[in-house]
């Protein structure tokens, strides 16, 4: 029997490989093992074991072969009609692969094996499996539920399902006990690493420059960053330029204390971006930033209203405004 499981997403791809593991292995209890071989062994030495029946496979029959198709490319057809006259019913070979959609051959190949493609889960799909995962993961005394609003935070990690189950795992374990994961919950345990990366979009916006922030926004989703995670930093910071351009206005001794939490280089760049605003002009923008935080998390498109969002920061007064 051949199997082939291949696509972006590795996290579903690898559970699928465990599920055939354990399936041969309630067939064959008394199988000592499994056979893994990578992309670089040479086709040649696995049809000679294979006629032969010894060697690579005389005793370990459940055999996982990864990235042979990438090495091979079209060798790998011909190599799979050939075992497959051999009649070898007593072997499952795997064969595991990365992302090989556009790879020329692929439809042949899978006309010789039981094909599965596992590609990045959408936003949508993506909250709806983090509601899965808690609900089957979760401890019979809770938590089974994610609240919509930590669903929404967490699928801003984006595709990577490691992370996000890791993430999981973590807030279930904190949890205990309870019925729902809460926002509170993402907020207190969840390291959105994103912050690090889009710090130049919440900086463009407390310089008055749309434009730039606009730029780096384009810029950081075509590298694969995901438009909520943007969101959501972009609205934690204005909040800090909110509460910066508080502090400008209270006594020096104050405004250390009003930093709690944030990162002292970056409270100090807030502090100097905040006497550009008027207090009119960051209650707007407050008030803005609120509902595209409520936008995102609702569920509609984050990265149009992230621009919606961007596009009513002032520009700034020592500026032209640039034309395109």
């Amino acid at each position: 029997m051949f199997y082939l499981l291949y696509g972006s997403d590795t996290y579903r791809r690898e559970e699928r490989l465990a599920a055939l593991r354990a399936a041969y292995r309630k067939k064959n209890p008394r199988a000592l093992g499994e056979t893994v071989l990578d992309g670089s062994v040479e086709l040649a030495a696995v049809r000679a074991a294979l006629a032969s029946g010894e060697g690579l496979f005389e005793q370990k029959r459940f055999i996982v072969v990864r990235d042979a198709f990438a090495a091979h490319g079209t060798d790998l057809l011909a190599f799979c009609k050939e075992a497959k006259s051999m009649g070898r019913s007593d072997l499952n070979i795997v064969f595991v692969e990365g992302d090989i959609e556009t790879k020329g051959g692929l439809r042949e190949l899978s006309a010789y094996c039981r094909s599965d493609v596992f590609r990045d889960l959408s936003h949508a799909q993506l909250q709806r499996w983090i509601g899965s995962y808690v609900a089957q993961h979760g401890p019979e005394n809770g938590p089974k539920r994610v609240a919509p609003q930590a669903t929404a935070m967490l699928s801003a990690l984006g595709p990577d399902l490691w992370r996000v189950s890791n993430e999981l795992e973590k807030l279930i374990a904190y949890t205990a006990g309870r019925a729902v994961i809460l926002e509170e919950d993402v907020r207190r345990l969840v390291n959105f690493v994103e912050g690090g990366v889009v710090y130049e979009v919440a900086d463009n916006v407390g310089a008055r420059d749309p434009i730039a922030a606009l730029v780096s926004v384009a810029r950081l989703t075509a590298n694969g960053r995901g438009a909520e995670g943007i969101a959501s930093y972009v609205v934690s910071e204005t909040r800090n330029l909110v509460y910066a351009h508080a502090a400008n206005d209270a006594p020096l001794a104050q405004r250390d204390a009003a930093a709690a939490g944030a990162k002292p280089f970056v409270w100090r760049k807030r502090l100097a971006q905040a006497r550009r605003f008027s207090g009119e002009e960051v209650r707007t923008l407050l008030a803005l930033a609120l509902k595209l935080d409520v936008a995102w998390k609702s569920g509609a498109d984050a990265r149009l209203a992230l621009e919606r969002f961007i596009l009513t920061v002032p520009v700034s007064r020592g500026k032209a405004r640039r034309e395109y």
